[in-house]
């Protein structure tokens, strides 16, 4: 009986580490589309927008900002993508 509790106990905590790691993924992609959907580094668009420095802090190999914006873009597509194929995977 012992042996049941911890494996339905770890089965648990497994999934909910999934769920958790799901909903991450999730409110981080959502947050790289509004940059990219409302933040192009030349123009100085919402308040919550990156400045110019910001964007070469983000990608401090790259040289300008619209190189970081244009390497966020195609990352953020890249993941979404995979998107569906990370969630039917990790769904139990």
């Amino acid at each position: 009986k012992n042996l049941t509790c911890c494996f339905c106990g770890c089965s648990f905590l497994g999934s909910c580490a999934s769920l958790s790691g799901l909903a991450s993924a999730g409110i981080t992609m959502k947050y790289m589309r509004y940059l990219v959907d409302n933040c192009p580094p030349d123009h100085s668009a919402h308040q919550n927008c990156p400045t110019q420095d910001t964007w070469l802090e983000l990608c401090p190999d790259l040289q300008s900002a619209q190189d970081c914006f244009k390497r966020w873009a195609h990352v953020l597509n890249t993941f979404q993508s995979t998107e569906w194929i990370t969630i039917v995977v990790a769904l139990p």
